[in-house]
């Protein structure tokens, strides 16, 4: 019997997102982190830890976007089961064997674009997708915005969060 996973709508993305984008505050912004790291200590912890040696630009983006996604899932679903960190560890070597396996794939875009049109949450992959994107034409001839392969270590680490998300509600 196949479990039909539950989807965070495009609506609720939209809202979270337009939310997170009128914070006036950076106490405000605090608060959310801090509310995020007592409930899923694990992934920001996760978060950081993969993050720690690169720009603070970088660690501030994947972390804003990270509290975003869990604000999407915790408007969606309410309160969820927290994960440990052997947990996210595993997920997390999933999907570098799953990268690897799609590198492996040269020049195949038709491998990957099925790859993430059959995602379990579409609507949180296009959010990331479009801010990353979006990204590069709000910081054109910017020397220290992020390069594609920074880019790309954003959209797994968040591609990851998402898998433990998921998991924290379908378990």
């Amino acid at each position: 019997m196949t479990v039909e996973r539950q989807k965070i709508s495009e609506d609720i993305v939209g809202e979270v997102w337009a939310e997170f984008d009128a914070i006036d505050s950076e106490s405000k912004a605090e608060s959310f982190l801090e509310s995020f790291a007592l409930k899923q200590p694990s992934i920001v912890e996760f978060l950081s830890v993969l993050t720690e040696e690169f720009s603070e630009e970088m660690q501030e983006l994947t972390h804003y976007m990270g509290l975003i996604v869990y604000n999407c899932y915790l408007r969606s679903f309410g309160d969820m089961r927290e994960l440990s960190a052997n947990e996210i560890g595993k997920l997390f070597e999933q999907e570098n064997d799953r990268l690897e396996k799609l590198s492996e794939t040269e020049g195949d875009e038709s491998e990957v674009e099925d790859d993430l049109s059959n995602y379990s949450q579409p609507a949180l992959i296009q959010f990331i997708v479009e801010t990353l994107f979006d990204l590069e034409s709000e910081e054109s001839g910017d020397e220290d915005s992020l390069d594609d392969q920074d880019k790309g270590y954003i959209f797994m680490l968040l591609k990851v969060e998402i898998d433990c998300l998921d998991r924290s509600i379908n378990n």
